[in-house]
């Protein structure tokens, strides 16, 4: 039962031994600037030394207005296990440090929240208790929450700025839970029979007041991820199959839509490096996403912005302390410090704008704690996507549609868009305030994207040059290039399309189609049409029908003609797309008959339709009349 509090005790001595110097840092607390160009400002809130390891939960939350609010342990030098509580906070021109508990006794695990005007709260670990400690009109009270070789804590408030902490009490190898409801402490156990190497736990509230507690259990001779939460009746535990290193420290968020997500990092299989995940606990199932390798094995802080994104700081190396967040495409990332010494208790804070700002311990010789903000939210991704009409295949000849779609809350755009050669532009046809220019050959579009709806341009293009420019099928591809005005970024939306060439449509229809005598007329209309190819119309009529002179019409140019000498309707000219081309003309059977179907074969005639000039010559295609076909008749079948 002890083995786990032997190891974190001798694993704190050798961190804070390796940091710890009577050396003061350089630099005195000053004014937070604000910036507007999207770097970081690190400022030194407090020289130290202070207990860069043990920390709980946030040690950094920030007022209504925005400004900073900060919890540590500073080191008592005489006596390196033990610290006195210490608060700092900016009052928008520079910081200001109080001590909340000089006893000496407490060891850290500091974490820190505010109530809902503004006042500091604190919990934090003094070996056999957990106290709780806030500040009002009258200075600082302090109290003890929780009792027990205790270690870990981590604070929220609830709706009514109640307090909840966790933390691992190491005497009944167990996660617990205080909750003060009004008068006086209530424990509750969440999750027992188990070693913890680094006993920090994560506690974050939903939107039901439910709690939600990470944690890093010591199970099966490996460290893992656990996860516990109170669905307003019971406990539930879960412990995710995850390597984490020993001394991991997780941290927890609850989303706008009240999932439970975690950052932590993982040792990879070849145990040298490690990687930061995210996981995001959607009903009952996990989804975990490994968003790059680092360095070694670090602390790490989540949050979300309103949008509902998630935002990481995190320790890489020993000294890297970087920022990533999800921007909705992709994960980018930024640092924050490269200072020498390895980063501790990073916490992360979003102002209402999405501005991340970052306290963690600096692991240096002086060992201080620092400050950062970034001048300015990330910007939101800018993204384009491109579609054409029709989707697949476009005739020679046939207007093409495509409809770009912008994305990009409140960013400064210029969007261009170049034709494809071998298209021209249809006048008229974009969408304002987009405008398409003749002497860049493109449609533009410069100006702010809406930030609760899409941006659409849509334009129309014909191919270009003389009919049947495209002989066979060709992949039209087209790029639509979006990008941020000052920043320059650049995001780019391809569409592809296969123009075809046109098609020949030929149709032929014979009347009656059935019933026919002998002696009767039998009527053939052809219809056909194209978009400009130079074709050969060839309808030979069947050996035993004779052509009925001068009943042949056409409305095509040329007119089509009957030649007695090939026994054939043939005309040859450029087809039209529209309106259909028609022949008409009549035969006669050369049998007679005084009844229906007396007739001993069904008629049969093929018309041809055939390309005779440019690259498409010899392509055609045929369609067949049949009058007085053979009728099946099925038996009428009574059962009885």
């Amino acid at each position: 039962m002890r083995t786990g509090r032997m190891f974190a005790v001798l694993l704190f001595l050798v961190l804070v031994l390796g940091s710890v110097s009577s050396e003061s840092a350089a630099g005195q607390p000053g004014a937070v600037a604000n910036l507007d160009d999207g770097t970081w400002q690190i400022q030194t809130v407090d020289q130290g030394p202070v207990n860069a390891y043990m920390s709980g939960g946030s040690l950094l939350a920030l007022d209504s207005a925005g400004r900073p609010h900060i919890g540590y342990a500073q080191y008592n030098e005489a006596f390196l296990l033990h610290c006195s509580i210490k608060y700092a906070w900016h009052d928008g021109v520079g910081w200001h440090l109080e001590t909340v508990d000089d006893s000496g006794a407490c060891e850290g695990y500091v974490s820190l929240a505010l109530s809902r005007d503004d006042q500091p709260r604190l919990s934090y670990s003094c070996y056999s208790v957990v106290k709780y400690a806030w500040r009002d009109g009258d200075g600082w009270h302090v109290e003890t929450a929780a009792s027990g070789e205790v270690r870990g804590a981590s604070l929220a408030l609830d709706g009514s700025d109640r307090p909840r902490i966790s933390y691992y009490d190491y005497l009944d190898m167990s996660v617990k839970y205080a909750e003060y409801d009004g008068v006086s402490w209530q424990i509750s156990s969440v999750a027992d029979g188990f070693q913890i190497f680094f006993p920090a736990t994560a506690l974050a509230l939903d939107g039901a007041g439910h709690p939600h507690i990470s944690y890093v259990p010591y199970v099966g001779g490996d460290c893992d991820l656990g996860y516990a939460w109170h669905d307003g009746t019971s406990w539930h535990t879960e412990v995710l199959g995850q390597h984490l290193p020993p001394g991991s420290r997780t941290s927890l968020a609850v989303d706008g839509l009240g999932r439970p997500c975690i950052s932590y990092v993982v040792m990879a299989e070849s145990g040298s490096v490690g990687e930061l995940r995210y996981a995001r606990r959607e009903g009952a199932a996990w989804h975990i996403t490994t968003l790059r390798s680092i360095e070694n094995y670090g602390d790490t802080a989540l949050r979300f912005d309103q949008a509902g994104r998630p935002h990481i700081a995190y320790a890489t190396a020993y000294d890297a302390l970087k920022y990533t967040w999800y921007d909705g495409v992709s994960w980018p990332v930024e640092d924050i410090d490269n200072e020498q010494g390895f980063p501790g208790g990073i916490s992360l804070a979003l102002d209402e704008t999405g501005r991340p700002q970052v306290a963690w311990y600096d692991g240096s010789y002086a060992s201080v704690v620092k400050y950062a903000q970034r001048s300015a939210p990330p910007a939101p991704p800018i993204f384009a996507e491109k579609q054409t009409w029709p989707s697949v295949e476009l005739v020679n000849g046939q207007v093409l549609t495509y409809t770009v779609t912008l994305r990009g809350p409140g960013q400064q755009v210029r969007m261009v868009d170049p034709l494809p050669a071998a298209f021209e532009y249809v006048p008229g046809s974009v969408t304002p305030p987009a405008v398409y220019s003749p002497t860049a050959r493109a449609v533009i579009w410069t100006g702010l994207l809406p930030t609760d709806t899409l941006q659409t341009v849509r334009f129309q293009v014909i191919p270009a040059g003389a009919t049947g420019v495209f002989s066979v099928p060709v992949s039209i591809v087209n790029t639509a290039w979006l990008s941020r005005v000052q920043q320059g970024d650049t995001v780019s939306a391809t569409a592809a399309i296969t123009v075809s060439p046109a098609p020949l449509f030929l149709y032929k229809e014979a009347t009656p189609r059935e019933g026919l005598h002998g002696g009767d007329m039998l009527t053939y209309t052809l219809a056909f049409s194209g978009s400009g190819q130079v074709v050969r119309l060839w309808d030979p009529l069947p050996g035993h029908v004779q052509y009925v002179t001068d009943s042949l019409t056409s409305t095509t140019t040329p007119a089509a003609v009957y030649s007695p000498t090939v026994h054939a309707v043939i005309w040859e000219g450029p087809l039209l797309a529209e309106p259909l081309q028609m022949v008409r003309f009549q035969v006669t059977p050369e049998v007679s008959g005084t009844e229906p179907l007396s007739l001993s074969l069904p008629i049969v005639n093929t018309a041809w339709l055939t390309v005779t000039t440019g690259a498409e010559s010899g392509r055609g295609i045929w369609c067949a009349a049949i009058a007085n076909g053979l009728h099946l008749y099925l038996p009428l079948v009574w059962v009885q």
